[in-house]
């Protein structure tokens, strides 16, 4: 797997080695991955952008490196973005998570400030890259609910 980086300084494009959904014939049969084929026709003029906070390690990444290239045999446009953020932002994003899973946490207004600052940028990214859908696959993600630089909405499904 190659990581290429973006203009965005926040965000960068993770390239993926290609798959073919026709490999997968022999696991679910022809008139399986031919109905697939016809139901992804309806999907052929838009375009999925993909984020996560890694390329490598952990669930997420390790469905991506398969999902997207997969999509894309499809005839599905899709790519798949990585947000870039320091130690720093990082272990606040974790400290978010852990709240939001019951963990009692107290944001100090300088990393809430440096929380949303980085988010801003990684949300200008965002919002600078064209695409009709966003699938946002982590909470350390969550920068696109941080000012009006993008249009996405937040869906959480963890």
């Amino acid at each position: 797997m190659k990581v290429l980086y973006s203009i965005f300084t926040m965000l960068y494009k993770v390239k993926t080695q290609k798959k073919s959904i026709d490999d997968y014939t022999k696991f679910k049969g022809k008139l399986y991955i031919n109905k697939l084929k016809k139901r992804a026709e309806q999907f052929k003029n838009i375009k999925f952008n993909m984020v996560n906070s890694t390329p490598d390690g952990g669930g997420v990444a390790e469905m991506l490196k398969s999902l997207v290239p997969l999509v894309n045999s499809l005839g599905i446009s899709t790519s798949w973005y990585c947000i870039k953020g320091d130690k720093r932002f990082f272990n606040i994003t974790k400290q978010i998570h852990n709240a939001l899973q019951g963990k009692k946490n107290h944001f100090s207004e300088g990393d809430k400030n440096y929380y949303l600052n980085i988010s801003r940028k990684i949300a200008k990214g965002i919002s600078d890259e064209k695409a009709d859908i966003w699938l946002i696959h982590d909470p350390r993600s969550e920068e696109r609910r941080v000012g009006k630089e993008c249009r996405s909405r937040w869906s959480p499904y963890h």
